[in-house]
């Protein structure tokens, strides 16, 4: 059943979905931590599940993610080399939890890690970046999120506090939409610590380098991924019932829990799409591609997923 969902989807496909995304802005609940230093590349290279790029790449940005020696996820990033510094776009709720999870490990380093406090703002559309001037702010990252998409995206520091787009609200659900389809989790602090980078489709966005060592988690997460052990998948969901991010959700008939909600959002269209990790035994029993799972909310109140997309622990 995985085969029939991927995480790649065609140009029309992602038009369809998104009939917004000829161009547009939105202010992003997002922070950017800056680290500098001489000593900054071996240090995050200790550290990340991704190797910082050692030439520059003209502001395309890559995936990388903060683990616990677990191997369990803590947050996941873009991240961006620039000359003196190393940038990475966190979520805001994360921010803090990153910047003491990276003070634990500077031993004697010499490195300095800081949270920018200016606001950022995301861009989107089919059109290559960057979508603004670069007079009116500084572009912190460009690029496709997932490669082979017809989607670019950019993220800029709002410095004049001048880009963002009138229609904030409703273009910050279509980011977030956009992540969902797209197959980038979010990671927020009541999922922090709970599921290796497999089961959040890490792999997939290039987030962690499988010929690394010698970072938190390596040795777990390389075993997971050769010898083929990964439970658990990162899907979408549309329901008619909003779920509550950073919860469980139950099996209806059997009680079981199978499902852990990540994070929710309302699409472009109207309907609510709940992103969440769920046990790959639950899927491979459905035979309908697009099957409604019945699943019980925490409240107790019950309701209709439809599933959307899988993407495929590896």
């Amino acid at each position: 059943m995985f085969d029939r969902f991927t995480s790649q989807s065609t140009p029309t496909l992602l038009k369809e979905r998104f009939p917004l995304l000829t161009e547009y802005s939105c202010a992003l609940p997002h922070r950017l931590i800056k680290v500098s230093g001489d000593d900054r590349v071996d240090f995050l290279n200790r550290v990340l599940t991704q190797n910082v790029p050692t030439q520059e790449t003209d502001g395309i940005f890559s995936w990388a993610a903060l683990c616990n020696p677990q191997g369990r996820v803590l947050a996941a990033f873009r991240m961006l080399a620039q000359p003196e510094s190393v940038w990475m776009v966190v979520e805001h709720e994360q921010a803090d939890m990153m910047l003491q999870t990276l003070d634990r490990y500077v031993l004697r380093s010499h490195v300095e890690i800081a949270l920018d406090p200016d606001p950022l703002v995301g861009r989107a559309g089919f059109a290559s970046p960057p979508l603004v001037s670069e007079s009116a702010s500084d572009l912190v990252f460009a690029g496709q999120d997932v490669p082979g998409e017809s989607i670019h995206r950019s993220i800029f520091i709002d410095r004049t506090a001048g880009l963002t787009d009138t229609q904030e609200t409703e273009s910050g659900s279509h980011w977030s939409a956009l992540d969902f389809w797209l197959g980038i989790p979010h990671i927020l602090p009541g999922s922090s610590g709970r599921f290796i980078p497999q089961a959040l489709n890490l792999i997939d966005l290039g987030a962690v380098s499988l010929r690394k060592g010698c970072y938190p988690g390596q040795e777990i997460i390389a075993r997971t991924t050769y010898r083929g052990h990964a439970k658990r998948s990162l899907v979408l969901f549309e329901t008619t019932m909003p779920a509550t991010s950073c919860t469980p959700l139950l099996d209806a008939s059997s009680g079981v829990e199978t499902v852990w909600v990540l994070d929710s959002c309302t699409s472009s269209s109207g309907e609510i799409w709940v992103q969440a990790v769920i046990e790959d035994r639950a899927l491979r029993s459905d035979t309908d591609d697009h099957a409604i799972h019945r699943l019980a909310l925490p409240s107790g109140m019950t309701g209709d997923y439809r599933l959307v997309r899988a993407f495929k622990a590896v």
